[in-house]
């Protein structure tokens, strides 16, 4: 009986482990999968001069046909901000103000409304 039990749990354990394994496979896989922003959708970065630094602002442009979601960040403030953009509208996004770098890279993440 003891023999019957141990098999028992050692089946039950290797498909746990099968279980684990295809799970954090798949979540692998779908960590690697990059979300790619509609190409009616553009974006450009602006640096306005203050006399206590730079003012960094993205312009995002919804040229699409329904409204978007976007997460705007930068590389020197990777905190996104979310902003709904309207069909045929455009916004502008302060990623940093007063900011001592003179440029930045821009970072916007952008999805249908549905």
């Amino acid at each position: 009986m003891a023999t019957t039990c141990n098999r028992a749990l050692l089946r039950s354990l290797k498909m746990l482990g099968l279980a684990t394994l295809l799970t954090l496979g798949g979540l692998g896989a779908h960590a690697k999968v990059k979300h790619q922003t509609p190409a009616c959708i553009r974006s450009w970065p602006e640096v306005r001069s203050r006399s206590h630094g730079y003012d960094h602002i993205v312009h995002v442009s919804n040229d699409c046909r329904v409204k978007a979601t976007c997460a705007v960040s930068s590389d020197e403030n990777p905190e996104p901000t979310l902003v709904v953009i309207p069909a045929g509208e455009q916004v502008e996004v302060m990623t940093s103000r007063g900011s001592s770098a003179p440029e930045f890279t821009p970072r916007v993440d952008c999805r249908f409304v549905t």
